[in-house]
C-alpha cells in the first residue's frame, strides 16, 4: 500500500508539474509574442522603407544607363552636330517609346529645351526643373524624384559629351504600381505613394487591390508622418513617410500591413503548443504510470552517487541497473563527476600557479617550503629559500615589448625547473621575482646552487631571434638559522635579495641586521619628505684641480643630509630611497638653487673658471621643467651658464634616449657645462657619446684609483679614454685620486683634471673660501 501511495503521488506530481510547465509555457508564448511583435513591427517597417529606397536606387541605375546609352548614341550625337531638329525629335520620341518614359528632353547647357516629346514635335517648351541641372555636368549626370504632371516621377538627367557636356539629355519616368510590386513581394508590407495632398492627387500608384484602396485611404489623414498606428475602423497598420525629392515638391509614401496577417502566425503558434501540451499532458499519465513503478530503486542509488560526489569521492564509478533512461542518467552521473573532478584540478592548478610561466605561485610555495622545513627539521638538516629579482627586466620590457618580456619569464622559469629538477620548488612570485626553496644537507653549503643559478644565466635568452643577456640578484636565507616559520623565511630572503640588487652583487646571504637596515631605510622615505624643509641637508663641496698647473679650477657639490638621529649621512644612504620613493627631484631642486647661490657668491672673492658641477638623476630627465629651473636660478643670482656643470651618468640618459638627449639639448642651448659621470662603467658606448652634447668626460674611480700600482690594464682603458675624449673635443676629469703617483701618471696621460682625496675632501661652504684662498692648495 504504501509503494502503490508513493506511485500515486508520483504520477500526480509529475501531471501537475507538466500541466504547470505547460501553462506557464502557454503564457510566456503568448508574452513573448506580444513583445516580439511589437519590437518585429519597427523592424519590418524599417526593412519595407529600405526595400522601397534600393527600387527607386535600382530604378534610377536602370533608367540612367537608358538615358546614358541615347546620349552616346552615334546618330543621335551626328544629328545634334548637325543641327538636324527631325532626327533629334524623332530620336527623342524612339527613346521615349523604347523606355516607357512619360516625357524626353533636349536641354541646352543654359536650360532652354531644343527639343522635347512633351508637346507636337517641332515645339518646345520650358524644363520643369531647371534646379537639376547644376549637378548634371559630370557623366553620371544626377536624378531624383520630383511631381510631374500631378504624380511622382522619377527624373534623369545626363549630359551629351563631346569631350565636354554640349547638352543634356532628360527624361521622365513615373512611379507606377510595378515599382511598388517589389515592396509587398519581399515585406509583406503594401505601398503607396501620391503627390501633394491625397485629396489632389491626380494619381495614386499602390500595391493594394484596388477594392481595398478607397477604404484605407479614407483612414490616410489619421496617419501622421514618421508613427506607426493601428488605424481603427480598419484592420490595418500603417506608417506615413514624406519622400525626398530634387523640385520641392511634397511626395508621401504610405506603408500598411494588415493587423490579422501580422498576429496570424503567433495564433497559430499559440494553438499548436496548446495542442501539443494537451497530447504531451495525456502521454505524462500513461507514462508516470509506466516509469513511476521502476523510478524509485533507480533514484535512490543515484541519490546516494550523489552524495559521494558532494563529499568528493570522484574515484567510485557510479553503476545502477535500469532501462535506457536511467542508463542514460547514469553516464550523464559519471560524466558530470568527472567534470567535476576536472575543474576543481584545475581551480586547485589555477589557485596554486601562475599563470603565465605554470609554476608554483606564492601560495603554493609558503606551502612548499613549510613542506621543506618539516622534512629539515625531522632529517635534522637545512631548508634553504632563495629569492631571485631579475635585473633590468624593465629596460628589456621597455626596449623589447611586454610580449617579448613574458616570454623571457617563461624561458627563465623553464631553464630553472630544467637546471634544479624536482627536489626543488621553483616558482614565480610576481612580476620579475622568482623563488627557490629546496631541502639541504649543510648551511655551509648555501652558495652551491646559488652558483648553479648565476650559470645559468650566463648563457644568453633566444626571444623571437634576438639574443638577450639577463642577470639576476639572489638573496637566500636558510632554516633554522634565519628563522623558525616559512613567512620569516621568506622575507629574511627577501631582505637579502634587496641587499644584493643595491650592492650589485649576484647573490647575497643573509645576516641579522639587515631587516632593521630595511625598516630604517623605510623610515627615511616618509623622514625625507621633510628633510629639506626643515633645513636638514647640507651641501659639501670637493675642488677639482687642474693637472697641468695644479690650480683648483672648480667644485663639485656633493649634499650631505644631517639626520636627527643618524647623524650625517652621505648621499648613498639617502639618494636611493629618494629615487625609488619619488623624492629626488626635490633634492635635485634644493642643490641646483642652494649651489647656484653659494658659487655666485663665492665667485666674487675668488676665480673658480669652472665654476660648480652638480649631479642629475635619471629621474630628473623626466621633470619637464628642470631647464626653466636652472634659466631661473641662474638669472636670479647672476651667475653664467659656463659656471655651471652638470654630471649625467650615461646609465640615466639610456633610460629615455630621445626624450633625455632633447633635454641636454636645451640645456647646451642654455650655455650650461654637460658632463658625462662613471665613464666606462653601465652603457657606455661610442655610439652613444657621439649622439650627446657633452663637454666633459669623468673617469669612473675604479679605473683611476689602482694607477699608482704599476702598468695595468687599468692604465690602457684611462689613456684611451683620454685620447678618446680629447678626440671628440670634450675635457677629461679622473675622479678617485688618491696620491700624488696617480696624478703623475694622469699628467703622463694628458688628462686636463682630476678630484680626489689628494686633492681635497669634500669641504662645507664654511672652510672652501680659506682653502681656495691659500696659494697653489692641492691637498688636505
Amino acid at each position: 500500500m504504501i509503494f502503490r501511495g508513493f506511485q500515486s503521488r508520483l504520477i500526480l506530481l509529475f501531471v501537475a508539474v507538466l500541466a504547470l510547465l505547460q501553462l506557464t509555457t502557454l503564457i510566456a508564448v503568448r508574452l513573448a509574442g506580444e513583445r516580439r511583435l511589437d519590437d518585429e513591427v519597427p523592424r519590418q517597417l524599417s526593412q519595407a522603407n529600405e526595400v522601397f529606397d534600393e527600387r527607386l536606387q535600382s530604378q534610377r541605375r536602370e533608367l540612367g544607363n537608358f538615358v546614358r546609352v541615347l546620349a552616346s548614341e552615334f546618330a543621335f550625337r551626328e544629328a545634334l552636330a548637325l543641327g538636324d531638329q527631325p532626327t533629334i525629335e524623332s530620336a527623342l520620341a524612339n527613346h521615349q517609346g523604347r523606355v516607357s518614359a512619360d516625357a524626353a528632353y533636349l536641354l541646352e547647357l543654359d536650360g532652354s529645351v531644343t527639343a522635347s516629346t512633351v508637346d507636337s514635335p517641332g515645339s518646345t517648351t520650358s524644363f520643369p526643373f531647371p534646379e537639376l541641372l547644376n549637378g548634371a555636368s559630370g557623366e553620371p549626370g544626377t536624378s531624383a524624384l520630383v511631381t510631374f504632371e500631378g504624380s511622382p516621377h522619377q527624373v534623369v538627367v545626363v549630359p551629351v559629351l563631346a569631350p565636354n557636356p554640349i547638352y543634356y539629355v532628360a527624361s521622365l519616368f513615373a512611379v507606377d504600381d510595378e515599382v511598388l510590386s517589389v515592396v509587398p513581394l519581399q515585406t509583406s508590407w503594401d505601398a503607396t505613394i501620391w503627390s501633394g495632398d491625397l485629396t489632389s492627387a491626380t494619381k495614386t500608384a499602390s500595391s493594394i487591390p484596388p477594392d481595398e484602396l478607397p477604404t484605407l485611404l479614407d483612414r490616410v489623414s489619421a496617419v501622421p508622418y514618421g508613427e506607426i498606428v493601428d488605424l481603427q475602423e480598419t484592420p490595418f497598420l500603417a506608417m506615413r513617410r514624406l519622400l525626398d525629392t530634387g523640385d520641392g515638391s511634397e511626395i508621401s509614401l504610405l506603408l500598411v500591413r494588415s493587423i490579422t496577417d501580422v498576429r496570424s502566425s503567433q495564433r497559430q503558434l499559440e494553438w499548436s503548443i496548446f495542442l501539443l501540451s494537451m497530447l504531451a499532458l495525456a502521454f505524462a499519465l500513461l507514462a508516470a504510470v509506466a516509469v513511476a513503478r521502476g523510478v524509485s530503486r533507480p533514484l535512490l542509488e543515484l541519490s546516494h552517487a550523489a552524495g559521494r560526489i558532494e563529499r568528493g569521492d570522484y574515484a567510485r564509478p557510479i553503476e545502477v541497473s535500469g532501462g535506457e533512461e536511467i542508463r542514460r542518467l547514469t553516464t550523464a552521473f559519471n560524466s558530470m563527476k568527472e567534470g567535476i573532478a576536472s575543474r576543481e584540478q584545475q581551480i586547485r592548478f589555477q589557485a596554486t600557479h601562475d599563470e603565465l610561466t605554470r609554476l608554483p605561485n606564492r601560495a603554493h610555495l609558503l606551502d612548499q617550503l613549510a613542506s621543506h622545513i618539516a622534512n629539515a627539521r625531522r632529517l635534522d638538516r637545512v631548508a634553504i629559500m632563495i629569492m631571485l629579482d631579475i635585473n633590468r627586466f624593465k629596460e628589456i620590457n621597455d626596449t623589447l615589448g611586454h610580449q617579448t618580456g613574458d616570454l623571457l619569464l617563461r624561458e627563465i622559469g623553464g631553464r630553472l625547473e630544467n637546471l634544479l629538477g624536482e627536489d626543488h620548488t621553483v616558482a614565480r612570485l610576481g612580476g620579475d621575482e622568482f623563488a627557490v626553496a629546496f631541502v639541504g644537507d649543510a648551511s655551509d653549503e648555501w652558495d652551491v646552487v646559488p652558483r648553479r643559478i648565476q650559470q645559468a644565466f650566463d648563457e644568453p635568452f633566444e626571444l623571437e631571434g634576438a639574443m638577450v643577456e639577463v642577470t639576476a640578484s639572489q638573496g637566500v636565507a636558510i632554516f633554522p638559522k634565519d628563522g623558525d616559520d616559512e613567512e620569516t623565511i621568506m622575507m629574511r630572503a627577501d631582505i637579502a635579495m634587496y641587499q644584493a640588487k643595491r650592492n650589485h652583487e649576484p647573490f647575497v646571504l643573509y645576516h641579522p641586521g639587515q631587516d632593521q637596515h630595511s625598516l630604517r631605510r623605510l623610515a627615511m622615505v616618509s623622514q625625507l619628505r621633510t628633510a629639506i624643509a626643515g633645513d636638514e641637508l647640507q651641501l659639501f663641496y670637493q675642488p677639482k684641480m687642474r693637472i697641468a698647473d695644479r690650480s683648483i679650477v672648480g667644485v663639485e657639490a656633493l649634499v650631505r643630509w644631517q639626520h636627527p638621529v643618524h647623524g650625517m649621512l652621505p648621499p648613498g644612504e639617502f639618494i636611493p630611497i629618494a629615487e625609488q620613493s619619488g623624492n629626488i627631484s626635490a633634492i635635485t631642486r634644493w642643490v641646483l638653487a642652494r649651489a647656484i647661490r653659494d658659487i655666485a657668491s663665492l665667485s666674487e672673492r675668488v676665480s673658480l673658471p669652472k665654476g660648480v658641477a652638480v649631479n642629475l638623476s635619471a629621474l630628473d630627465f623626466f621633470d619637464d621643467n628642470l631647464v626653466g629651473l636652472i634659466s631661473h636660478h641662474l638669472e636670479e643670482h647672476g651667475l653664467p651658464p659656463a659656471l655651471l656643470t652638470l654630471e649625467i651618468t650615461e646609465s640615466a640618459i639610456m633610460q629615455d634616449p630621445p626624450r633625455s638627449i632633447r633635454t641636454l639639448e636645451r640645456l647646451a642651448e642654455l650655455g650650461v657645462v654637460l658632463a658625462i659621470d662613471d665613464y666606462g662603467t653601465g652603457y657606455s658606448s661610442l655610439s652613444n657619446l657621439t649622439r650627446l652634447p657633452a663637454h666633459e668626460l669623468k673617469i669612473d674611480r675604479s679605473f683611476v684609483m689602482h694607477l699608482s700600482d704599476g702598468p695595468s690594464q687599468d692604465h690602457v682603458v684611462v689613456r684611451s679614454t683620454v685620447d678618446l675624449g680629447h678626440a671628440m673635443g670634450m675635457e677629461v676629469v679622473a675622479e678617485g685620486v688618491e696620491d700624488e703617483e696617480i696624478i703623475e701618471v694622469l699628467a703622463s696621460f694628458g688628462c686636463d683634471l682630476a678630484q680626489g682625496y689628494a686633492i681635497a675632501r669634500p669641504i662645507p661652504l664654511a672652510e672652501l673660501l680659506p682653502y681656495l684662498e691659500r696659494p697653489k692648495a692641492t691637498a688636505q
